[in-house]
């Protein structure tokens, strides 16, 4: 069993807090000071884990420290390596309501974390 499964046999049985307590990738996510008001704002039906195995989390925050070079500085911070970014998306571009939006994959992109982050 590799360790992701190990990780979605204790989500399943324990829900998120199993993994906020055991993947590494989450507790960097939620511990970075510059991420405030982060909060899992996934709606109820997509806590399950699709029949490939994936789980999805999606995550907002306002962190106007990270503008105007978002993915850079969450690679810096140690969340997520290069190869971990999947997508990234940027509205309202230079605007007071400029938004980030980035896909990140772990564990062979079996954990997806999307992650927006305005100023």
């Amino acid at each position: 069993m590799n360790k992701f499964s190990e990780y979605l046999l204790g989500y399943k049985e324990d829900g998120m807090n199993y993994l906020r307590a055991n993947v590494p990738e989450l507790q960097r996510l939620e511990s970075l000071v510059d991420l405030t008001n982060l909060k899992l704002v996934n709606e109820p039906n997509d806590f399950k884990v699709t029949d490939l195995g994936l789980l999805m989390l999606r995550y907002q925050a306002t962190a106007p420290t990270l503008f105007p070079h978002v993915r850079k500085n969450i690679i810096s911070s140690g969340i997520a390596k290069k190869n971990n970014m999947l997508y990234r998306s940027i509205k309202c571009k230079g605007k007071s309501d400029e938004s980030y939006s980035l896909k990140m994959g772990f564990y062979g992109n079996r954990l997806q974390i999307y992650l927006t982050v305005t100023k």
